[in-house]
């Protein structure tokens, strides 16, 4: 006999299952044939969500790093509370730029529309490569912001990066000239008679 036939199933029938809600809506709502209706002034698809509040950033995924050498780093994957699926789910970015071996923002904040994956996973495209303090919401008004966070693109080559201390350190085991990384023994793109010799000096060329 097929294991599969002769086992019963331990779950609740097909029929029941199409009935049931998310977190019995949280007890800010009734459930209808699987679907939450909201009391007044809650939202969301288990009613978790107040009208008008913030969402949260739990976490960015690779914990707000992103290394040029292994990835392209133009897409952030957000994972959040309390985020609805609505056409003005949005990324609010402002540029971090390195200032010694920590970070300040800088420039004015651009928001990006972002693509609802689950009711805690979101992604965005980068306003371009970079190193970002990121923020989002469910409007599109640059109202109910979510508390900040930090993602780091860097290149492990010349980096060693720590999104908690907002910072990235110098490593002397290539070279980083012009602020482009290259590989001990690389040459110049526009000179071959030059090459990077770490050992010698790891911010010119030999």
């Amino acid at each position: 006999n097929n294991l599969n036939d002769s086992c019963p199933n331990p779950g609740p029938p097909q029929a029941i299952l199409g009935e049931l809600c998310l977190a019995e809506c949280n007890s800010a709502g009734t459930c209808e044939k699987g679907q939450c209706s909201c009391q007044s002034g809650r939202t969301g698809i288990d009613c978790d969500i107040l009208v008008g509040g913030s969402p949260s950033i739990l976490f960015i995924d690779g914990d707000g790093l992103c290394d040029l050498r292994t990835s392209t780093c133009d897409l952030i994957n957000l994972y959040a509370d309390k985020i609805m699926d609505v056409d003005t789910l949005s990324c609010y970015f402002t540029e971090l730029q390195q200032s010694g071996s920590t970070f300040e923002t800088v420039g004015d904040t651009t928001r990006v529309n972002a693509t609802f994956v689950t009711y805690n996973e979101l992604e965005c495209d980068l306003p371009k490569k970079g190193s970002y303090q990121v923020k989002i919401s469910n409007g599109n008004t640059g109202t109910q912001l979510s508390d900040p966070a930090n993602y780091l693109v860097y290149d492990s080559l010349c980096f060693t990066c720590d999104v908690s201390t907002l910072s990235c350190t110098e490593k002397s085991t290539a070279c980083l000239i012009d602020n482009v990384c290259y590989e001990p023994g690389e040459y110049n793109p526009t000179d071959i008679h030059q090459y990077c010799d770490p050992t010698v000096n790891y911010t010119e060329w030999k």
